[in-house]
């Protein structure tokens, strides 16, 4: 198992990469479920969105849970644990997966910058990739880095790339500002996103 906490905004980013036979169960689950997914779903552009990616993401609300993809979520919801746990992020109450769409990104298609406002934890799985179809790219969430009003300290990271890999998880908190940089290769990547929430958004009484 290889994973790495990157501390360089003051808001971790988590990368892990499962062990041979994990991956294998994960992307056999994937693969054996993406033709029922295709066929039952709408995959397109959502309104508003500034880019081409074809997505179900306005059609289905939580993929992972309606096709059952067990596998992917056991995997996911264990190293949003360690995620937390490495982090020590205060996190008093329970987090659930509320929300996952499948992605298809082919050439020169990309996703502008957004958050995730309403997720406490955001994450992709990679089922495809080249690893050179995309990084996904964050944004320091440090207004003063930007403004660069301290000449002498100008030199500190603004932004953080992480390179897709089959098989690869990524874990950030939803606000943190991303975007997917374009695809200018010949294939067509495949990913899986997700939201978690604490319960009690939920709850009304």
């Amino acid at each position: 198992m290889l994973s790495n906490l990157n501390l360089l905004f003051q808001i971790p980013i988590y990368e892990c990469v499962g062990r041979i036979e994990e991956t294998f169960l994960i992307n056999k689950e994937i693969q054996d479920t993406l033709p029922l997914i295709l066929s039952n779903d709408d995959f397109g552009n959502p309104l508003g969105w500034n880019d081409g990616v074809v997505t179900n993401i306005k059609h289905r609300y939580n993929t992972i849970e309606d096709y059952k993809l067990l596998n992917l979520k056991k995997y996911i919801e264990g190293h949003v644990i360690k995620y937390i746990n490495q982090s020590e992020a205060y996190c008093p109450v329970p987090l659930y997966l509320t929300h996952s769409w499948v992605n298809f990104t082919s050439k020169n298609q990309g996703q502008d910058w957004h958050q995730h406002d309403d997720s406490i934890i955001s994450g992709v799985y990679y089922y495809s990739t080249n690893e050179t179809d995309g990084d996904i790219v964050f944004k320091t969430p440090n207004p003063f880095v930007n403004i660069e009003f301290f000449p002498r300290v100008s030199f500190v990271e603004k932004y953080y790339s992480c390179k897709p890999k089959k098989g690869k998880l990524i874990l950030f908190h939803g606000r943190l500002e991303h975007k997917v940089e374009i695809n200018q290769t010949d294939h067509e990547r495949i990913s899986i996103s997700f939201n978690f929430v604490r319960d009690n958004l939920f709850k009304t009484t």
